[in-house]
């Protein structure tokens, strides 16, 4: 998808690359971590900043994208999980 390389980026919400080489508990305390340093308060104002920017009018909704077919095997899962644990905002994954 090209005009994926022009999509707005949520960096606070991206694991970083050298998490992949590590077992999935691993993985997961790591990219739990990462969240945490940055903050549910700072990742919301983000999300809000890239609607405003993407939209130019305020929205409630917006879709995070990533590569994984399986949210069982995805970052997704663990940063809706925790999203929901530290703000109680709920996710909906969306299925093709």
């Amino acid at each position: 998808m090209p005009e994926a390389a022009s999509f707005p980026r949520l960096w606070e919400a991206c694991p970083r690359w050298h998490y992949f080489h590590a077992e999935p508990a691993e993985f997961d305390r790591v990219y739990i971590a990462q969240l945490e340093k940055y903050s549910a308060e700072r990742i919301s104002r983000r999300l809000h900043q890239i609607a405003r920017e993407a939209f130019m009018e305020p929205t409630d909704r917006l879709v995070l994208l990533c590569w994984e077919t399986d949210p069982a095997q995805c970052h997704r899962s663990l940063f809706a999980d925790w999203l929901l644990a530290t703000t109680g905002e709920k996710t909906t994954e969306i299925t093709p």
